[in-house]
């Protein structure tokens, strides 16, 4: 158990085994990209996971959607076991019964642990030596951790076309085993994004313009 603050987390290894290490040079193919969704898809079947992944909102959102056919159940509340994914809000003053008794009490929702999130987003922990020294990797992945994707261009506070776009190319990517589609390191990602958002933004900009051309010179002649 960690305290935090006001915050108690309770944290959970019973992940930390799912993150797979590939040797250095490792790229995965399309069977590799197969048995990550089965992996992901069998994580979500559990709802107080899938639940937190739904609450987390952005791409960890997204990539629960796939597999979460009715996102209303999340109004439900939090499950019965908050033990295996809970984080505590320790609160000051009288419960949310009202009354006149003082006193602290607490409120828990379902929270992810960092191996599900690294779970969902394809992770794949990488030696950077033919040795294999586990304290020597870096991370790949199907896609970005959640961290990597925020206060990006694609990183609205909703998910917005732009996103959807962006997450639509990259899982096309995959499924024809585009060469282009590889799994990124977390500042590959970074830059990745930076790019397509500056190229969406370049596209945009370019068909306004030629609108405006086109209605000055042609449109108003006609």
């Amino acid at each position: 158990m960690c305290i935090d603050g006001d915050k108690i987390g309770v944290l959970s290894n019973q992940f930390h085994d799912a993150i797979p290490y590939r040797p250095m040079g490792f790229q995965p193919e399309l069977s590799d990209y197969a048995y990550y969704v089965r992996k992901r898809r069998a994580l979500l079947e559990d709802p107080s996971v899938a639940r937190a992944a739904l609450m987390c909102g952005g791409l960890i959102w997204r990539i629960a959607m796939e597999h979460v056919g009715d996102a209303e159940f999340i109004l439900s509340g939090p499950g019965g076991d908050m033990s295996r994914y809970g984080e505590c809000h320790k609160i000051q003053g009288p419960g949310p019964g009202g009354g006149g008794g003082g006193g602290d009490y607490n409120l828990w929702e379902e929270s992810l642990t960092k191996d599900q999130i690294d779970l969902l987003c394809g992770v794949y922990r990488v030696y950077r030596s033919a040795a294999g020294s586990p304290t020597s990797t870096q991370d790949l992945s199907w896609f970005p951790r959640q961290c990597s994707f925020r206060n990006l261009g694609l990183d609205l506070g909703h998910w917005s076309p732009d996103s959807e776009d962006w997450y639509q190319h990259r899982v096309q990517m995959y499924l024809t085993a585009d060469p282009k589609g590889r799994c990124l390191n977390q500042a590959e990602w970074k830059s990745y994004i930076r790019l397509w958002w500056t190229t969406v933004r370049t596209y945009q900009g370019l068909e306004v313009v030629s609108k405006a051309f086109l209605n000055r010179h042609f449109m108003q002649h006609g």
